[in-house]
């Protein structure tokens, strides 16, 4: 569903809105003793934790020159895997209030750089034994120039395909409230209170508010056969 007023101005007011009450939010149905301490016990915890590829993918990178880029954004600074606080968070994520509401919200949400994903592909021949390569060397049926010697497996590899791909990584909000703890992705509670802002209004706009779930259901007259408390069996062959 589009928002009331698409226009920049209504959009960053939103953006607006939600930063703001992103650190005062509050779940509801807390003790009033608890809602007062919620906001300030907020944490983002980035939604992978530091983890460094199998050894026999640090050797192929090591062996190719390519160690230096599985680097991340978190794993040059601890300090982004867990965040204490939501304006050290926001100052950390620098969304932009002049973008669009998706927009927003996923900078708000995603650390670019969260992860790296790797690929390491061997496609171009049977790796071989040191002898049966030598004495293909000796006789000229391999090219020497297309292979390498893995150590570890004792063996002659063909050069193998490498991607690496930055991923970015989602936030959660945790809440670890002694009532009620909290965890949910910073994304679904940005859009939580986006959606109150573009439905809060006094007089809501016709035809463009949102179901709580994002989907309508559809009544059915009449309604589908009732299987409650039936059996059902049956062979596949």
């Amino acid at each position: 569903m589009t928002a009331p007023d698409a226009s920049p101005d209504y959009e960053r007011s939103g953006n607006i809105f939600m930063d703001d009450m992103l650190g005062k939010w509050v779940i509801p149905g807390l003790k009033a003793s608890v809602r007062s301490k919620f906001p300030g016990a907020a944490e983002y915890h980035l939604c992978v934790r530091r983890a460094d590829p199998r050894p026999e993918i640090m050797e192929v990178l090591s062996r190719f020159g390519r160690l230096g880029e599985i680097e991340t954004a978190p794993r040059r600074d601890n300090s982004l895997y867990k965040i204490a606080g939501t304006p050290r968070y926001l100052e950390v994520m620098r969304p932009d209030l002049g973008k669009a509401q998706s927009g927003f919200i996923d900078e708000a949400t995603f650390l670019p750089d969260g992860a790296k994903m790797i690929r390491i592909l061997f496609n171009k021949g049977t790796p071989l034994e040191d002898a049966p390569f030598q004495q293909g060397k000796a006789d000229g049926s391999i090219d020497p120039s297309k292979y390498w010697w893995w150590s570890s497996k004792s063996g002659w590899y063909t050069m193998p395909d490498i991607t690496i791909e930055s991923v970015d990584v989602p936030y959660n909000y945790v809440n670890q409230s002694p009532e009620n703890p909290f965890v949910m992705e910073v994304g679904f509670v940005l859009n939580y209170l986006r959606k109150h802002y573009d439905e809060g209004m006094a007089i809501s706009p016709a035809n463009k508010i949102r179901a709580p779930s994002g989907q309508n259901d559809t009544p059915q007259a009449p309604g589908p056969p009732d299987s409650t408390g039936c059996n059902y069996g049956g062979v596949s062959s």
